[in-house]
């Protein structure tokens, strides 16, 4: 357990969250207007993409994406399919026509790690999380795309040839991006 003292941890707070909020006045003055104007007026993005909370997966990077809007991202550690991340990826597929659905898994997860190890989170909220992780990276992919294809709404789309829902891994070490069969 590491041991702060709060009055640090505020101080670093607020240092982080000025450096954020500056960062993203820059990106707003490099940014064209026509590109906010753009955006302002509706989304309609290529795919939805299931990844993991990881900070060093950044999807619009990795899949090679041009501009904001490509991606219908939802993150939760593990690339978890829960009951929100179905709704999620639903309301997605439903609202915007998102023909594709990819779940993302990459290689050293932290999630899969944690389940791995079999230790009890104190947290009920993070145990049940961690519960839902395969323990196995390829295998965790394989598992969230079925959780997939059992939504309603999804199973439905993908019947009528309107969604298709693929596994794919990101392997850290080599930089690759491969479907999974």
């Amino acid at each position: 357990m590491s041991v702060h003292k709060k009055t640090d941890t505020m101080n670093d707070a607020e240092k982080v969250l000025k450096g954020l909020l500056e960062g993203s006045e820059r990106f707003r003055k490099a940014e064209a207007p026509a590109e906010r104007e753009r955006l302002a007026k509706g989304q309609s993005p290529k795919a939805a993409v299931l990844y993991c909370s990881d900070s060093r997966e950044v999807v619009e990077t990795l899949l090679g994406c041009e501009k904001r809007g490509e991606i219908f991202g939802v993150r939760l550690p593990g690339n978890v399919a829960s009951s929100k991340v179905l709704g999620s990826l639903a309301f997605g597929v439903e609202r915007f026509h998102i023909p594709l659905i990819i779940v993302l898994g990459h290689t050293k997860c932290g999630a899969i790690a944690a389940a791995k190890s079999g230790a009890v989170a104190e947290d009920e909220d993070l145990q049940g999380l961690v519960s839902l992780v395969a323990l196995d990276e390829k295998e965790n992919v394989r598992v969230q795309v079925q959780r997939i294809l059992q939504n309603r709404t999804v199973a439905r789309l993908v019947a009528e040839g309107k969604v298709k829902v693929v596994g794919a891994l990101h392997d850290m070490e080599k930089g690759t991006v491969k479907v999974l069969g």
